[in-house]
């Protein structure tokens, strides 16, 4: 990435709100959307873990496989507790967040399906 040899000010900003976004993104995600949706269908979510709560939305139906929930979670702790000023380092850190967003944001629209085909959200099904 060109602006991380010579930033100018702007350009820094909407990367730091980009990286700030995927982390809340993920975020919503699997502590709000996610456990919503295994709370009102009957599940206990007291003391599961992530892991065990994206194989449950998987086993649910959910299309997108708790592997690529953890992935998407290891590039947002990454993102959260990187706290190097390495050029290379921070443009790795972009680059990998700017590969997975997309299929981040298909993974939330398809949890947020899961949830509506099981009538637990108003809304058409995808």
């Amino acid at each position: 990435a060109a602006w991380m040899n010579d930033p100018d000010e702007a350009g820094e900003k909407d990367v730091d709100a980009f990286l700030k976004r995927f982390e809340q993104l993920y975020d919503y995600a699997a502590k709000q959307v996610l456990r919503f949706g295994l709370l009102a269908n009957g599940e206990t979510v007291a003391g599961m873990s992530a892991r065990d709560a994206f194989d449950r939305a998987e086993a649910l139906g959910a299309g997108t496989p708790a592997e690529d929930w953890m992935a998407f979670a290891a590039i947002r702790n990454e993102l959260a507790h990187a706290y190097s000023i390495d050029p290379v380092r921070r443009a790795d850190r972009v680059n990998g967040a700017l590969e997975a967003a997309p299929a981040l944001l298909a993974a939330v629209d398809d949890m947020m399906d899961l949830w509506r085909r099981r009538g637990l959200l108003e809304g058409e099904s995808r």
